[in-house]
């Protein structure tokens, strides 16, 4: 049964993940990636602290650079540093949250249509199909789950820009009206209400729970299996 709060009378057509802090338990492995990148950068160690401002920053590593050094000449090189730490070989496979799994299963068995909408490159960046939320989700165990997949290099514009939810509405066939899209930031909840989708919080991975909160989701989830109360 959906909460009476609930913005939509009926059940929903389809459900959009975000994947980094969402899906995926990201954030250690991305601090420690660009820790390493900026310390060789800067010739300091760069602090935790200081990389979870720089990731806060924007949603999207050339930006969260950008606003980190000066020469904003050097962004590119140190993109491409950050993503050689990042996507490592040796690197383990991404480990979903607790309870991911069984809510995917759980939509799956009622055949509800699900999407990632994601600010990283789909199929791979620099043509380097490793470099991808693609080989992710493959070496998660969660490759094909997924009806529909829009990357950063599938549209113009991007977080907080509706534009992605849009494209991705479009390619499951469903009105934006009748989507959940569940993220962990306020980039994801502003770029879902702006396309005219239902925004869910993911408290459970937030970097910043206060952010989140600020940017007033239409419904606020403390553990992925809360979900299943709305669909």
């Amino acid at each position: 049964m959906q909460p009476a709060s609930y913005p939509l009378a009926a059940r929903p057509a389809a459900v959009i993940f975000d994947f980094d802090d969402t899906l995926a338990n990201s954030l250690p492995s991305r601090m420690t990636a660009l820790r390493e990148c900026l310390s060789e950068h800067v010739g300091r160690e760069v602090s935790s602290d200081e990389a979870l401002s720089v990731l806060r920053s924007a949603p999207f590593i050339d930006d969260q650079l950008r606003w980190f050094v000066r020469d904003h000449a050097e962004v590119p090189r140190l993109v491409q540093a950050y993503r050689h730490h990042y996507y490592h070989p040796e690197r383990p496979p991404l480990e979903p949250f607790r309870g991911i799994r069984e809510i995917l299963a759980a939509l799956q068995r009622q055949d509800t249509p699900l999407a990632l909408v994601t600010s990283r490159y789909r199929a791979g960046s620099g043509g380097n199909p490793q470099w991808s939320v693609l080989h992710e989700l493959e070496r998660m165990g969660l490759a094909g789950v997924f009806r529909t997949i829009i990357g950063f290099e599938d549209t113009n514009n991007h977080k907080p820009s509706p534009e992605p939810f849009l494209v991705c509405c479009s390619q499951l066939g469903v009105a934006p009206g009748r989507v959940v899209a569940v993220g962990d930031n306020a980039f994801d909840m502003q770029g879902a209400r702006a396309a005219g989708a239902v925004s869910a919080a993911a408290l459970w991975g937030a970097a910043d729970p206060e952010a989140l909160m600020a940017a007033g989701p239409d419904v606020v989830l403390q553990a992925p299996h809360e979900l299943l109360a709305y669909v």
